[in-house]
């Protein structure tokens, strides 16, 4: 199959899948959001490169249990590039949010949805393709609506040009740490039912 119609179909796939899961999650009744501030380091593909900066996460979600929340979630990141050149990353992902919660001071957060990048170096370029990220937050205190994160953001672009024309593919992957804030729309110990996996535990 060709490249532009492969990612033709995959990238109608993702907006299915995030209408779905918006849809599902729009009905229920409690709604938490998180936020989270980081530093971040990783590699960029497009001049093989490291680079380092900073990133944002924010979702909204809608609780289907005290167990799991689903809804919206985006990322963004900004960062220098260490070449011989200098210059900056930027990238940005919007998506789908599922939010799993292993204990009441602990979540596991997975972003996916389109993804964008922009990149200038020696040259300029442009991506579009699928971005995800995933990151556990520990919460303290009384509240438990501040912590800490640690995460993986990854952007394959399979759509990816600069001033030479179209380029085969670009990837953009980084890891951060951070501060998250929480603030919930559930309460741990009352939100019912448990989803069946963890009835089944």
């Amino acid at each position: 199959m060709h490249r532009h119609a492969w990612y033709n179909i995959a990238m109608k796939r993702i907006i299915t899948l995030l209408i779905i899961a918006i849809a599902i999650a729009s009905p229920l009744a409690a709604s938490s959001q998180y936020a989270t501030v980081s530093v971040a380091g990783g590699y960029t593909s497009t001049t093989r490169s490291a680079i380092i900066g900073a990133g944002a996460n924010y979702g909204y979600l809608s609780d289907v249990s005290r167990f799991v929340g689903i809804g919206f979630g985006s990322h963004l990141d900004f960062a220098f590039v260490n070449s011989h050149y200098g210059g900056f990353s930027f990238g940005a992902l919007v998506g789908a949010d599922f939010e799993f919660r292993p204990a009441e001071r602990a979540t596991i957060a997975l972003i996916v949805g389109p993804g964008f990048t922009a990149h200038a170096d020696y040259g300029s370029y442009v991506g579009f393709g699928i971005g995800a990220d995933i990151s556990f937050s520990y919460y303290f205190g009384g509240d438990m609506n501040t912590g800490i994160v640690v995460g993986a953001t990854v952007y394959p672009q399979f759509a990816s040009w600069d001033e030479y024309g179209r380029r085969p593919f670009d990837i953009i992957a980084s890891g951060y740490f951070g501060v998250s804030f929480r603030f919930r729309g559930y309460s741990y110990n009352q939100l019912i039912p448990d989803p069946l996996p963890f009835i089944l535990i």
